[in-house]
């Protein structure tokens, strides 16, 4: 005589199946968590803006173009190089010759970056744009190869027709109650 099987889940089938639930929802919670934590360490410690500023300098230096008549000329506060600059203005994408500067603002404690189109157009002014603001201090040095493989950091480069080997980018600035310090160096040519 054949037995015939019940419709349905035994209780031991549930409640497996409810401790798997349970287990998943646990380490996607934690997951999450985890995730969200990171997170909030991220945008309290509010560096966006100086990331931002650091990608942006490392982009120009890379594009930097050789201009016979413009120098790459650097100093501790303030960084300036030839470059093609896009046109904000007119139809289409129009490049030409110009200059950027990156400039430490000591007395408003601002990072500044200025455009310059060559020659300038007696109409045409320099593009000034804030990067950041509550710059504590900022230092740029820049390095000389040596001619048997060494080198040594400058504080200023003016006067010298070629580039330096790297531009390194010191600055510390406040965010709330918190001093935040931030180091790159900008290895040159990119590549």
């Amino acid at each position: 005589m054949k037995r015939e099987k019940p419709n349905g889940f035994t209780l031991l089938e549930l409640l497996v199946a409810a401790a798997l639930i349970a287990v998943a929802a646990t380490v996607i919670a934690s997951a999450f968590a985890a995730g969200f934590r990171v997170w909030q360490r991220a945008s309290a410690k509010g560096d966006d803006d100086a990331v931002l500023a650091l990608e942006l300098m490392q982009k120009d230096l890379c594009n930097t173009v050789p201009l016979r008549l413009v120098p790459f000329r650097g100093s501790e506060s303030r960084v300036e190089f030839p470059s093609l600059l896009v046109s904000p203005e007119g139809p289409g994408r129009q490049e030409q010759p110009g200059t950027i500067r990156y400039e430490f603002n000591a007395t408003l404690r601002t990072l500044d970056r200025v455009m310059r189109s060559l020659p300038l157009p007696e109409a045409e002014q320099e593009r000034r744009e804030t990067l950041m603001e509550s710059v504590e201090s900022l230092r740029f040095s820049y390095w000389e190869s040596g001619s048997e493989g060494g080198g040594k950091w400058e504080r200023e480069w003016n006067g010298r027709t070629n580039t330096p080997g790297a531009v390194k980018v010191e600055f510390e600035f406040q965010q709330g109650d918190e001093r935040i310090d931030r180091v790159r160096t900008i290895i040159m040519p990119c590549r």
